[in-house]
């Protein structure tokens, strides 16, 4: 009954559905954004017009969709407390059995969040990575996991350490860095053309990738660890290019 909902809440509701159309689709003639619409009655135009008011899109720039084709089946999957046998790509394609506990959105990434038997752990597996999967006929027991609070994250943060970063900014730079790090950075000086600021940062190979990627807009001036570890990706791209 659309009363349960206040008009906001609706609105909320019709915004991400109508940014993501095919997403929500279900074997009923009419798509689950009609049948709100309906239930809106007279509400329904007035309904609409607010809430084009925010957009919420989960695709990444110059894509038409990355929700993987494998979604379906994954629901299913994990619905029903089916395991999954999967083939994964990292640095090498792996065969594993997980038990699928629910899908996530990071990062403009889809995951399905699992126990992974091989690794006898859970995992998020990032779905453009799994090439092949099946539905075993096996089913799981589910353990008392409320995904909702985001255990991932618990995870990734014990796995890798966090760094504290002193950089270098161009201040034609600086709005589009604080995209990346947020507001819970310090600055610690302001020049003509540079600011240096502090921030805490997950330690990873893809801090390296990501501070790379800004050029010389931006340059590390602690730790030194990481300095190094930019010299070395940097040096190893050089010499790919070297003529022999």
């Amino acid at each position: 009954d659309s009363g349960f909902f206040t008009n906001s809440e609706l609105c909320s509701f019709l915004s991400f559905i109508s940014a993501n159309p095919g997403k929500f689709e279900s074997e009923a003639n009419s798509s689950l954004l009609e049948r709100i619409k309906n239930s809106c009655n007279k509400q329904s135009k007035s309904l609409i017009e607010k809430s084009q008011q925010l957009v919420v899109d989960t695709d990444v720039w110059g894509s038409s969709g990355n929700f993987n084709a494998n979604q379906n089946l994954i629901s299913h999957a994990i619905e029903n407390m089916f395991k999954l046998k999967i083939n994964y790509a990292e640095k090498e394609i792996t065969k594993r059995i997980i038990h699928p506990y629910a899908l996530v959105f990071k990062t403009g990434s889809w995951y399905v969040y699992s126990f992974c038997e091989l690794k006898n752990s859970f995992r998020l597996f990032k779905l453009t990575r799994i090439k092949n999967i099946t539905i075993l006929p096996d089913k799981f027991e589910r353990l008392n996991i409320n995904c909702l609070d985001k255990p991932w994250n618990n995870s990734f943060e014990k796995n890798l350490e966090k760094i504290n970063l002193v950089l270098e900014v161009k201040n034609s730079f600086l709005t589009e860095l604080i995209d990346w790090i947020g507001n819970n950075y310090s600055t610690l000086k302001i020049d003509e053309n540079f600011t240096t600021i502090s921030a805490t940062a997950v330690n990873s190979i893809g801090l390296v990738h990501r501070i790379m990627q800004y050029g010389e807009s931006v340059k590390v001036l602690a730790p030194n660890s990481l300095i190094l570890d930019i010299k070395n990706e940097c040096e190893n791209i050089y010499k790919k290019y070297q003529v022999s």
